[in-house]
């Protein structure tokens, strides 16, 4: 298994052009701020905020701030926590404890059932990356396992990608761009609607496995292993496919990934939160890239690295754009400029 990583780590760097040093953490700096109990009390608020964190950390993906380190740091500043609902004091706190992203919110009781309201910030652009809601009827300590379910929610970046997708890429009415981005936006959600609506996935033997070195999908879920399972090593969707986690190669007409890629991904359609290494084909969105894409339409999020297309749009851009539409609304540099833009 050792072996197989080293590998690929290396094909990786040789696809990205760059080597990530070993003090930088691939983690985001991540800080939960003490849900609001409204109907709940306190100390039952700070057991939910608790395990709404220690989930966190066990996505994997983040890097979280521990709860005596953030009291720490706030009450240095005379900050408090306390009454901390507003976007605005989210944010101002997320800037004290030098996050990337915060989260904030509120547990509550109404008659015989529970609701959890939770908010994801970008500190930097003060936007709302996401919101969780969730209802429940029971014992309180069910809240726990809820409270699970939502940090799942708020790691997953699927529909943020799909929302992105639809609403970020606001180009001029008049150019055929946008038509071409729509069109393929539209299609590939209707294949996958589809194919989702119509196909009953059959029990496999390896759905308890949570990896295996080879996976082939018809159309998912119609497929040889479960969503859940990670590949190391090659992944063949005819038509459709959907995992957790590729390490290696991903090929097929439409490739989708529910967390990270790290090799290469081709096909279609490509679709992954975090890329470390190339995406390939006509239409490839991710969350966070380090490395490059390249197609008719690039779209990412974060961008550490290379665009190469003929639409390609980054929300903040360090590094280079080649193509005929470049935008980069929200990073250093040119908010959009034909040919080459470069952020920093």
């Amino acid at each position: 298994m050792k072996k197989v990583l080293f590998v690929l780590l290396i094909i990786l760097f040789w696809v990205s052009g760059q080597s990530v040093g070993p003090e930088e953490s691939l983690a985001t700096p991540i800080a939960v701020l003490t849900l609001e109990g409204k109907g709940v009390t306190q100390q039952e608020a700070e057991i939910l905020t608790e395990r709404l964190r220690s989930a966190l950390v066990q996505d994997g993906r983040y890097q979280v701030v521990e709860r005596t380190q953030m009291e720490t740091i706030l009450a240095e500043q005379g900050f408090q926590q306390s009454g901390c609902m507003s976007n605005e004091c989210l944010i101002q706190a997320g800037l004290i404890l030098g996050v990337q992203q915060m989260v904030g919110g509120t547990v509550g009781k109404i008659g015989s059932s529970y609701a959890v309201d939770l908010r994801l910030f970008d500190v930097e652009t003060s936007e709302i990356i996401k919101a969780v809601t969730r209802n429940y009827q029971g014992a309180i300590d069910g809240l726990l396992a809820i409270m699970s379910e939502v940090a799942v929610d708020l790691a997953n970046d699927e529909s943020l990608i799909d929302q992105q997708l639809s609403e970020q890429l606001s180009f001029d009415t008049r150019s055929d761009p946008e038509t071409v981005v729509a069109i393929l936006e539209n299609g590939i959600k209707q294949i996958k609607d589809e194919f989702a609506a119509t196909s009953q996935r059959n029990p496999s033997p390896l759905d308890n496995e949570s990896w295996s070195p080879i996976q082939f999908a018809l159309a998912y879920p119609q497929q040889m292993l479960p969503e859940s399972v990670k590949i190391y090593g090659f992944r063949f969707n005819l038509v459709y496919g959907k995992n957790h986690s590729v390490y290696g190669i991903d090929i097929g007409l439409i490739n989708e990934l529910n967390h990270d890629l790290m090799g290469l991904q081709g096909g279609l359609n490509n679709q992954a939160d975090r890329v470390f290494g190339l995406q390939y084909g006509v239409l490839n969105t991710c969350s966070q890239l380090y490395g490059a894409q390249a197609g008719l339409v690039n779209k990412s999020k974060s961008t550490k690295g290379c665009q190469i297309g003929l639409i390609n749009y980054s929300d903040r851009l360090t590094g280079i754009q080649i193509g005929l539409i470049n935008r980069n609304p929200g990073g250093s540099g040119q908010a959009a400029l034909p040919i080459i833009n470069i952020g920093f």
